[in-house]
């Protein structure tokens, strides 16, 4: 009996995961050399999570595939954390049409990471967590999105994202029984864009909050051995973690062509991280026994649930800036050098009480080139397209101050988040 509740207090113990590399550092290698700016500026696929009116705003029909690598080298004081690497699978498909002779278009879109629908690990509470990358963030994230044209100066979109989940339980009487299901968490996302000039875009694009909770139950039986007797016991318990959070998004973009083959992009993006739940799992566990009268035997008692410390994050918001040369090499084939930066402030408290969520500001820097390759052949499709990014963070060094059980000590936090990918599309009439 007591194995068994060794196993069910080890499932007590929280994960958590962030959104997939997607999220974190941006999707499609065009975008992610752009510093993720390019809600005013999106056509393909990668519209579905940056501004879903943009799907519209291509011609024909598109498919893309794309691989991506991210790797952490972070610190905790002179410490090294151990973070595993992620390499992420991305794709996606976007039709185009007319419906009463108004543009129309679908995209679906997809991010694999390290060939996983869905994947947590666990962490203790209290000791030092990277809120933003650790756990190896391994969580499928899909979305459907539409689009229309009503106009020739407006296009609108949305649609819904897919975040994978995992709910299940067991019973435990001489053997055990797992069962778990693979299901899903929803979110909407709108875009529209307003091209006011053929050389001025702008977009808003919101995305709503994303709270991916893991919740298990459970039952063991069996019997404490009280030497001149047995005695039946029944023990249940509940556990509810987050395991995933994206924060409620708006973001204002604007693209400009300063001259003819040279694009500035900016992207304001503001992000609600003060709705961060804790990540630490409350519980709750009953021991029911029927111990006969006179009997003296001690055990253990029961668990009320409890109530995590929120972690006290803040809103932030994150400027975004790109830019784009495209010039022609030959008559069929033009190419691309792209760059960004971004700044991200952390969200993290600098002083927490029950937790310690480890982050820092970070400067990103990317990098990218392109090509389009236009009726390579006759039995290709009308266009090939081939994006390529690498992308560098550093963070800076903070200084943060826990509290935990009574304990208090400062924790410093620094290191870098290197990423490489390419991104091949084809495009048909």
């Amino acid at each position: 009996m007591s194995r068994l509740a060794a196993f069910a207090t080890a499932l007590l113990v929280a994960g958590t995961a962030s959104a997939s590399p997607g999220q974190t550092i941006g999707f499609g290698s065009r975008g992610t050399a752009l510093g993720g700016a390019v809600s005013a500026d999106v056509r393909d696929s990668s519209a579905v999570f940056y501004n879903p009116s943009g799907l519209c705003l291509g011609e024909g029909t598109e498919l893309s595939l794309g691989y991506s690598a991210l790797t952490h080298d972070l610190t905790l004081g002179d410490t090294p954390t151990e973070l595993d690497s992620v390499v992420s699978l991305e794709g996606g498909i976007v039709a185009r049409g007319a419906i009463a002779e108004l543009p129309f278009a679908f995209g679906l879109a997809f991010d694999l990471p390290n060939g996983h629908l869905s994947k947590v690990e666990s962490f203790r509470e209290g000791e030092p967590h990277w809120a933003l990358y650790e756990s190896s963030p391994e969580i499928v994230d899909i979305g459907a999105m539409i689009a229309l044209k009503p106009t020739k100066f407006l296009a609108i979109g949305g649609g819904l994202g897919f975040l994978a989940a995992t709910k299940g339980g067991f019973h435990v009487q001489l053997r055990h029984e797992v069962q778990a299901d693979l299901g899903s968490v929803r979110y909407p996302v709108l875009g529209l864009t307003l091209m006011p000039h053929d050389r001025v875009t702008f977009a808003l694009s919101f995305r709503d909050e994303v709270v991916l909770e893991q919740r298990i139950t459970g039952t063991l039986a069996g019997m404490v051995d009280a030497t001149i007797t047995k005695i039946p016991v029944h023990y249940q318990f509940e556990s509810i973690a987050l395991i995933g959070f994206l924060p409620r998004e708006f973001r204002l973009g604007t693209s400009v062509r300063a001259i003819e083959r040279l694009t500035l992009n900016l992207d304001l993006v503001w992000q609600d991280w003060s709705g961060y739940p804790s990540p630490v799992a409350s519980s709750a566990a009953t021991l029911e026994a029927n111990v006969p009268a006179g009997l003296m035997i001690d055990l253990p008692e029961n668990s009320p649930r409890t109530i995590p410390v929120p972690p006290g994050f803040e809103d932030r918001i994150v400027p975004r800036l790109g830019i784009e040369s495209t010039f022609p090499a030959t008559p069929k084939m033009s190419l691309a050098f792209r760059a960004g930066y971004a700044f991200e402030e952390s969200p993290a408290a600098r002083h927490q009480l029950s937790s310690a969520l480890i982050d820092a500001d970070r400067h990103v820097v990317s990098f990218g080139t392109g090509f389009v390759w236009t009726r390579p052949a006759p039995w290709l499709p009308h266009t090939l397209r081939f994006d390529s990014h690498a992308l560098f963070a550093r963070l800076i060094e903070r200084s943060m101050q826990v509290e935990v059980a009574g304990q208090s000590r400062r924790i410093s936090a620094s290191g870098t988040v290197w990423s490489v990918g390419a991104t091949v599309g084809i495009g048909f009439q």
